[in-house]
């Protein structure tokens, strides 16, 4: 029984020993391996999407009656910013008249509606100083009571 024990108790201490001294391995390689496959890489900077390119839409053009001409015309792609849209008439324009301009369904009027003194255009001030596409509904109302809206578009694309 005293050999099993000495035995035993010589295993123990010669574990221990090598536990400590670590079997003459670096000290890099004590890590297990499949430790090192699950650490996350070293943080990589996150590089900004990229931007959308910009698309022209092509807006379908709705006239009405007596109309002549729209600034900007339909479809144009303009390299500067657009301060006022004005829709022209060949009739007199009555109360009511009105022209509206919206980017991403949102209204970008900046400022009454005018009306020119020959009241035969109407026109607003707008905020499209950004790349983007524009919508534009005008709705002239005439003295006899008849009104009708038309459609257009544009397109500001800034460098």
């Amino acid at each position: 029984m005293r050999e099993v024990l000495a035995t035993l108790l010589l295993a123990l201490l010669v574990s221990a020993a090598l536990a400590g001294v670590g079997c003459g391995e670096k000290e890099e390689s004590k890590v297990p391996e499949r430790a090192t496959q699950e650490t996350t890489p070293e943080e990589v900077p996150e590089e900004p999407p990229p931007a959308e390119e910009f698309v022209q839409e092509q807006f379908a053009f709705r006239s009405c009656i007596n109309f002549v001409r729209i600034e900007p015309a339909n479809n144009q792609l303009l390299t500067t910013p657009v301060e006022t849209v004005t829709a022209y008439f060949s009739h007199d324009l009555g109360g009511g008249s009105f022209i509206e301009v919206t980017s991403n369904g949102i209204d970008i009027t900046d400022g009454p509606m005018v009306i020119a003194p020959d009241i035969r255009s109407v026109s607003v001030k707008v905020n499209a100083d950004r790349t983007g596409n524009y919508k534009v509904a005008f709705t002239p109302y005439f003295p006899c009571g008849y009104y009708e809206t038309g459609k257009s578009g544009f397109s500001v694309k800034l460098e």
